[in-house]
């Protein structure tokens, strides 16, 4: 399934009209707040939809933050999920539901 991101190679986290560049260490905050980490302006996001972070055992993984819309990986609801390289995350069950991507170099954004 798509390139591991598990390496030391520069991650990011992509959507349809932006990139963020993920650090090992630190958890990242999804959400429509502003003051999230990554802030996803959008109807169906939560404001703190979710976290993404890096585990040594599993690599970048995804954590519902008890959105009220959820999180699918590849179209399967998750509270929890590795992200393994061209993953896509939504948050939220509809097809107009910000797609994010997970990938390590060349990226596109799963619609």
């Amino acid at each position: 399934m798509g390139q591991d991101t598990r390496a030391a190679d520069v991650v990011h986290l992509i959507s349809d009209d932006a990139a963020w560049p993920l650090e090992v260490g630190r958890t990242y905050r999804l959400g429509r707040d502003p003051h999230c980490d990554i802030c996803i302006p959008h109807q169906e996001v939560s404001r703190a939809h979710a976290e993404v972070f890096y585990d040594s055992t599993s690599g970048w993984s995804i954590r519902d933050g008890r959105s009220l819309n959820g999180v699918y990986v590849d179209g399967r609801k998750v509270s929890q999920a590795s992200l393994d390289g061209g993953a896509g995350v939504a948050l939220g069950p509809s097809p107009e539901a910000r797609c994010v991507g997970l990938v390590s170099m060349a990226c596109r954004c799963l619609t």
